[in-house]
């Protein structure tokens, strides 16, 4: 018999234990121990020692089911507690297990980061990471000459304007991308959903912001 037993295989073993001490009350464990060594079909236990331990436990519970689970059972993974997971990090923009903790203990739920790991990964969520797409929309064009005109309007543009400083001179011809935008960690910019055609176009990109 393998240490890594199923659940049925178990009850066997502890139910042909039980039954062998019910006809013969006076065999003590290690006297059953010995029995099913010297039998057709010994148990695979590396030690002698090991398997006395496992038929003394056996008959000392005197059951053939696992006795009940030590500790207060979960109450953290509800239905109601996986739906509001669900809600706050399927498909959702800046979602992440942290800022989904946070909010559901704001919500009053009994919640930790590693619950809802777990819960996730039995709702099969998986992170997409967004791709960054090299294009300039129509706004983008407009935002140019925005502050283009803005830049002119404060700094002047010719030499003999009251404005002009040379040392606020711009190089205005685009030729090289610079943005006034903050700055974002795009490495932690993804989407949790169960596959990647699952999510928007607009959620699955990120557009290179230019001006």
């Amino acid at each position: 018999m393998s240490r890594e037993q199923s659940a049925t295989d178990k009850k066997e073993f502890r139910s042909f234990v039980l039954h062998l001490k019910q006809i013969h009350p006076s065999l003590k464990s290690k006297d059953i121990t010995n029995f099913l060594i010297q039998s057709e079909n010994p148990p695979s236990y590396t030690m002698k020692s090991a398997l006395n331990v496992k038929v003394w436990g056996i008959l000392n519970r005197n059951q053939v089911n696992d006795l009940p689970r030590s500790g207060a059972p979960r109450t953290t993974t509800t239905p109601e507690y996986i739906r509001a997971v669900k809600n706050n990090l399927r498909i959702t923009k800046n979602a992440s297990i942290r800022n989904v903790n946070t909010k559901l203990q704001q919500k009053g739920f009994k919640t930790s980061k590693s619950s809802i790991w777990r819960t996730k990964q039995s709702l099969k969520l998986k992170w997409w990471k967004r791709e960054i797409v090299q294009k300039l929309t129509t706004d983008q064009k407009l935002q140019r000459v925005i502050i283009a005109k803005r830049l002119r309007k404060k700094y002047g543009f010719k030499k003999g304007n009251k404005l002009y400083d040379s040392a606020y001179r711009f190089n205005t011809d685009f030729s090289a991308i610079f943005t006034l935008s903050p700055h974002t960690n795009q490495h932690n910019e993804g989407i949790y959903a169960e596959s990647k055609s699952d999510i928007p176009y607009e959620l699955r990109t990120k557009p290179k912001e230019k001006f």
